[in-house]
């Protein structure tokens, strides 16, 4: 038996058999991830009652304890007498027995104490990096019996990182790199992990990655302790800045080589290579990619793989290839991005209205915009947009209501609707803004659409997306919108395969004042690109840059990228739809479709299975029965599905946070789509259906 908890809990026994903390009750996996973190210690029920459940202890915390671990037991070893099993009961209470089921939490434990007596042994420090790709419960973070455990692998993970990283400064500088940014984004006070990353920076023959580290040191000092790097640091900064001007005539070359580039891959990446786990839970159990359609909402592909758009379809809701220019209006095309909020972040904006960071310029519920750099609003009335900042264009923008004859019977073009306030500020909002949202929220929509409107200040171009692409070519699409090429230079670096000299980004920047440069799907820029876009920015035009959710560059160089505005997009709702076309797409753009209702139900079926994919698979069965049955509570769906009611209640958070169901009264929950119902109905024969009434009845 294999218990991993390092990242996501996952279990493999003896036959190879896979389960994830995914499959296990919400409070059987908690029990599971208190023993581990406690394990080869005996915990008391009392104990173990109390890290679960906190001050929400249940009637009869014991019994309820002791069901779990009977849950645990029959999940995990079926047909293991209870006598052989790793859980163990032992002086009234239960341990995990690491003798009995290897614990990789317990060999890291073990690693760190060799470490610590052989300073050293790097291969030891090497094991400690392969075992934590992520640090432990990532089910849990928050959880207070998980953070001890917690800040206790962070702290052993981020000294071995700066344990390997200082020998490969020397002779491995890109490696040195990588190594130093995943100890600082672990641990971003720990000086020695700036010093190292600013060594390496030098050894590769980059200033300006010496110069970098050091700020990205100062700040997260004096923003978060309020104090200034150390005199180390500081002369340290000095002495490389002054060793490679005296030997730049002779190493010019060498610092345009593209090092940095070609090997310095996204925090994290060098970790999930080797330990091919991570790569394959992530594929198990994270959202997948899923088709956007529409200029602003409905499918638009992040994957290499184009959707043909049909021609004849709603302006808001037909698919848009994979290959179309941003900006480039087709006609029968969607133009209106709807916002699908990211799927399990709390506090997404409401009412199509972006809602900002603490200090951030503020989209107030009702349409207003508050724009804390200009000090200027926008507000929503019933047609639209009343007002607009910066573009003197935005005026003639409106939010057409033509009277649709149904929910499927679109035959005219819908105009794009709503997002004044977005505009707004993707105009003339602060110097970098972020903009997220699931695949399917309208983010390229919306680019292209600020970049119809003002095509002489906005340069949009896309991201090279997983499968890589022609470094700068975002640049080089950008600037060529703009009017303002610079071809000589990003060919040169291009052919060298180099990042951009200085004097290259400052003639660039010169021209580009007053600018907007947008980068689409650009989670996966590398960190020449990012760094490029940082120079850009310090020096004239603002910078917009789209993406799916944060947690999807947490270990990837855009994450240096710091947002003065995270905008997240919102779902379209009654401002925007007729009563009719909300209640059959719920708002979701993909399913704002023309009268073919074969395809109607083809395109709902694909997303709904598009948006589960990620969840447990009680998910799936609580669309089904919500679609045979119609609106059901809680309890109603776990004693017809025969599921756990933790388990219910931990799939509908994620149904309803993926715009699949919506919440009634008394704990009860229906399809928020009626086409995504009829989808999934259809999937049902009649006979089922009956037996599901039937039990209904029952319950």
């Amino acid at each position: 038996m294999d218990v991993r908890v390092l990242g996501q809990i996952e279990i493999i026994d003896g036959d190879g058999r896979r389960m994830t903390g995914d499959d296990l009750p919400r409070r059987a996996r908690q029990v599971l991830g208190v023993l581990a973190a406690r394990h080869d210690r005996v915990q008391s029920k009392d104990a173990l009652a109390d890290a679960v459940w906190g001050a929400d202890l249940p009637g009869n915390a014991t019994a309820a304890l002791e069901h779990y671990v009977s849950v645990l037991r029959r999940a995990l070893q079926p047909g293991v007498p209870t006598s052989r099993s790793f859980i163990v009961t032992r002086a009234g209470g239960y341990v995990f027995a690491t003798d009995r089921a290897r614990l990789d939490l317990a060999e890291l434990r073990a690693a760190a104490k060799i470490a610590e007596r052989r300073p050293g042994q790097l291969d030891v420090r090497e094991r400690i990096v392969e075992l934590a790709p992520e640090l432990p419960f990532a089910e849990d973070e928050y959880a207070d019996w998980a953070a001890p455990a917690r800040a206790e692998v962070k702290a052993v993970l981020v000294a071995a990182l700066l344990d390997l990283a200082e020998p490969a400064a020397a002779v491995d500088p890109a490696r040195a790199l990588r190594l130093a940014r995943e100890a600082t984004e672990l641990e971003p006070f720990t000086e020695r992990g700036y010093r190292l990353a600013m060594l390496a920076g030098a050894g590769l023959g980059r200033a300006d990655e010496v110069v970098r580290w050091f700020d990205l040191c100062r700040r997260a000092l004096a923003d978060d302790l309020g104090i200034a790097p150390s005199a180390d640091t500081t002369s340290l900064r000095d002495r490389l800045l002054t060793e490679l001007h005296t030997a730049a005539p002779a190493t010019g070359a060498g610092a345009g080589s593209g090092a940095a580039g070609s090997q310095d891959r996204p925090a994290g990446e060098r970790r999930r290579g080797g330990d091919r786990r991570k790569a394959d839970r992530r594929a198990s159990t994270q959202e997948t990619t899923q088709p956007e359609t529409g200029r602003n909402g409905t499918a638009e592909p992040e994957t290499a793989e184009p959707e043909t758009a049909r021609p004849g379809t709603a302006r808001n809701a037909t698919a848009q290839p994979e290959t179309a220019r941003p900006g480039t209006a087709r006609p029968g095309t969607a133009r209106n991005a709807t916002a699908q909020p990211e799927t399990g972040q709390p506090g997404t904006a409401r009412n199509a209205t972006a809602q900002p960071e603490t200090g951030q310029p503020e989209i107030a519920q009702n349409g207003t915009v508050r724009n804390g750099v200009a000090g200027q609003e926008v507000a929503h009335d019933a047609g639209g947009v009343a007002g607009a900042v910066g573009f003197a264009e935005r005026r003639r923008l409106a939010v057409v209501r033509e009277p649709l004859p149904g929910p499927l019977e679109v035959s005219a073009p819908v105009a794009f609707v709503g997002r004044g306030a977005e505009l707004a500020v993707l105009a003339d909002g602060p110097g970098v803004i972020h903009v997220i949202g699931p695949a399917g929220a309208g983010k390229s929509a919306l680019l292209a659409r600020l970049r119809e409107e003002a095509p002489r200040r906005v340069g949009l171009g896309r991201g090279p997306g997983p499968g890589g692409a022609l470094r700068l070519g975002w640049l080089r699409t950008a600037l060529h919108q703009l009017g303002r090429p610079a071809d000589q230079a990003l060919d040169a670096a291009m052919g060298e395969r180099r990042p951009l000299r200085p004097a290259e980004l400052d003639a660039i920047a010169g021209d580009l004042r007053g600018c907007v440069i947008a980068v689409d799907d650009a989670e996966h820029l590398d960190a020449d690109s990012v760094s490029e876009l940082r120079w850009l920015r310090e020096r004239g035009p603002r910078v917009v840059v789209s993406y799916r959710y944060p947690s999807a560059i947490t270990d990837r160089p855009l994450h240096a990228l710091d947002a003065d505005l995270v905008l997240r997009l919102d779902p379209l709702g009654e401002r925007d739809l007729p009563a009719d076309v909300l209640a059959a797409s719920g708002g979701i753009p993909a399913l704002i479709l023309p009268g073919d209702a074969a395809m109607a139900g083809a395109v709902a079926m694909h997303l709904a299975r598009q948006r589960t994919r990620w969840m447990p698979p009680a998910a799936w069965e609580i669309l089904r029965l919500t679609a045979a049955l119609g609106t059901l509570r809680v309890e109603q769906l776990a004693a017809t599905g025969g599921l756990d009611l933790d388990e219910v209640l931990a799939a509908v958070d994620r149904l309803v946070h993926a715009h699949l169901l919506v919440e009634g009264p008394g704990g009860s929950v229906r399809h928020r789509s009626d086409l995504v119902r009829s989808a999934v109905a259809a999937q049902i024969s009649a006979a089922h259906g009956h037996h599901l009434r039937d039990r209904l009845a029952t319950a």
